[in-house]
């Protein structure tokens, strides 16, 4: 048996006016039992941090939580 260590992986930026911090503290606050759930906020990361062609994108962050959703789904 193979056990999920992270079924799933969140990414928010902190300044993302789309998807504001109190959306993100209810997630997290729907989540707070599950100890395989991993939510992360990205500090001055707006929305669509990740996407190469939008003048948001931000490599770092984009790295970090690419780097984190392939850790996720390797320990499926």
């Amino acid at each position: 048996t193979h056990k999920i260590t992270c079924p799933v992986s969140f990414h928010f930026g902190e300044a993302d006016p789309v998807t504001p911090m109190d959306q993100v503290r209810a997630i997290q606050d729907s989540y707070a039992g599950h100890r395989n759930a991993e939510i992360v906020t990205h500090p001055n990361a707006v929305h669509n941090f990740s996407m190469p062609h939008k003048d948001a994108y931000d490599p770092v962050v984009a790295k970090a939580s690419r780097d984190a959703v392939l850790r996720c789904f390797q320990s499926m």
